[in-house]
């Protein structure tokens, strides 16, 4: 049965002034007019109402109005609740929603890490299991070639000692190629953090720049070195590991210049970044390769690279180093002008050294 709170019904006259009433009372919902069929009212307690007007006739004339109504406070309760539910479980439901994917992602992802570390695993532990057959192999050749100048006979023919040539520097090569593996699988594992200790890098670039001098000159290519700081800058790292990122970078740039070119090594402080800068007036490296030549065994000229004894490891290595460093690694280059390489590290202002 309907509630009569809720609905009501008035007849009025052709003047449209009230006849009767049933259902809510005339003070509380005022009178609208009846030649409108459809319209929405709201009573002095602000309470909603849905009207709708019938005309009233006989044969041969208006006699009157009909209004019927219903009160719409309870849709209005239901509405205002939804909006509440909605306006309280949105970032409820969204929140839900966020630690369901986080999990379910995770949980997905497992096996996917899990294959990753079992393949950083067995990258390492094939590296350092290489590592002793080939210092063996070494071993042996070396001790092939005292014993043959010792005896002063010739235990040793000419094409068994160019062999023998061969294959230790093959062997060499291979050592340098486990070595990289090696250290790359440690640095993806952050199993240098203990190792770590004050580096100036003012001294490693100039001791590096010195070192490497008679490789420039034997290319043919000025190595220069430029500080652009009065004081000496020091970071938090592991010196050899930086002594090869740098000269992975150099070496790669002195490989890559003609003749009469020049590589400039460029040392720069920033506010909270040091700036190592290697730059070279080679051959460059095209755009499409420029997002790609710090994956491993990636090379861009084959040939080139193996005539170098290059392994495609170098910048991978470089790469894998900065980062390792908090920092970071970029380069800049166009073809038969030159590449730039930015190395980007973080230093502490406490291990600063005054020059």
């Amino acid at each position: 049965m309907a509630d009569p709170v809720n609905y009501y019904l008035r007849l009025l006259d052709r003047s449209e002034r009230p006849l009767t009433v049933a259902g809510v009372q005339l003070e509380q919902l005022p009178i609208a007019s009846a030649e409108i069929r459809r319209q929405t009212l709201i009573d002095t307690s602000g309470i909603r109402y849905r009207q709708i007007s019938l005309t009233l006739r006989t044969q041969y004339q208006l006699t009157g109005y009909m209004q019927v109504g219903r009160s719409l406070k309870d849709l209005d309760q239901h509405l205002a609740a939804l909006r509440l539910a909605l306006l309280l479980g949105w970032p409820v439901t969204m929140i839900v929603i966020a630690i369901c994917s986080w999990y379910l992602a995770g949980h997905a992802m497992q096996p996917v890490y899990r294959s990753y570390q079992q393949m950083e695993q067995f990258t390492g532990d094939a590296a350092h299991e290489f590592r002793t057959p080939l210092a063996a192999m070494h071993s042996t050749i070396d001790a092939a070639f005292r014993l043959h100048g010792q005896s002063g006979s010739d235990l040793l023919s000419e094409p068994i000692s160019r062999t023998l040539q061969v294959i230790k520097r093959q062997n060499a090569r291979l050592s340098k190629l486990v070595g990289d593996l090696l250290l790359l699988a440690r640095l993806d594992r952050h199993q240098l953090a203990g190792e770590y200790c004050l580096c100036c890098l003012n001294d490693l670039i100039s001791d590096l720049v010195e070192e490497l001098a008679f490789l420039a000159i034997e290319a043919q290519v000025k190595l220069v070195q430029q500080v652009q700081t009065p004081k000496k800058l020091c970071i938090l790292g592991n010196e050899e590991q930086l002594y090869r990122l740098f000269s992975n970078l150099i070496i790669n740039g002195i490989q890559a210049t003609p003749n009469g070119g020049q590589v400039t090594v460029t040392l720069e402080r920033g506010d909270r970044y040091a700036f190592i800068i290697v730059q070279d007036t080679g051959i460059g490296i095209a755009p499409e390769h420029q997002s790609l030549i710090f994956g491993r065994f990636y090379r861009i000229n084959q040939d080139r690279s193996r005539a170098s004894g290059g392994s495609g490891l170098g910048l991978a290595l470089a790469c894998a180093i900065a980062r390792a460093h908090r920092g970071s690694i970029q380069v800049q280059s166009q073809i038969n002008k030159g590449s730039t390489f930015t190395v980007k590290l973080p230093f502490n202002t406490l291990a600063k050294i005054r020059g």
